[in-house]
């Protein structure tokens, strides 16, 4: 559904789960409840995703982090769709809420441990808020469709982020 860009909604949930209207009620609360658990699946996806990226220190794993973003929500428009929507009751739904910084802390390190080894220079929560900027800016216009005339093209967002990537890192080398 999500996929599809349909509004998910607990009913739409059991018919297409081929289960009575009321079963998803056995699991969800509610339809908050729901969209609470597709986000967290997503960011725990996301982090596992970032996690997995074997590249060597430091300019080399943020570029490849970088790329590893723009590619899983090309790949998952949806799941990133429903993540980085609706707002989120933070205290409701702290476990998604934790969940959802996990992305965000993987970058942190590679980053922190660049700083440390003085392969860049700088703040380096600001460097992980600008590099994080930067790849969910542009995984966005991939998504909406926004930019095409300018070169957006999602069926070449991995190497397009790349290029735009090692172009960012190559400047944060020489601060």
């Amino acid at each position: 559904m999500l996929d599809e860009g349909l509004p998910v909604g607990l009913r739409e949930v059991a018919r297409r789960a081929r289960v009575s209207q009321t079963a998803p009620y056995r699991h969800f609360a509610d339809k908050d409840a729901l969209l609470a658990a597709v986000k967290q699946e997503g960011f725990e996806a996301l982090t596992a995703a970032l996690q997995a990226v074997d590249a060597p220190p430091h300019l080399p794993r943020i570029r490849a982090l970088g790329v590893a973003y723009v590619e899983f929500a090309v790949a998952n428009p949806g799941w990133f769709r429903a993540m980085f929507g609706e707002p989120l009751d933070r205290e409701r739904f702290a476990d998604c809420a934790a969940a959802s910084s996990g992305g965000f802390r993987v970058l942190a390190q590679a980053i922190v441990a660049a700083v440390s080894a003085g392969a860049i220079e700088g703040d380096a929560h600001d460097l992980t808020l600008m590099a994080w900027s930067l790849v969910h800016g542009l995984s966005s216009l991939l998504l909406n469709g926004q930019g095409r005339e300018v070169g957006l093209d999602p069926a070449r967002a991995g190497e397009l982020a790349e290029r735009i990537v090692r172009a960012v890192t190559a400047g944060l080398a020489l601060m």
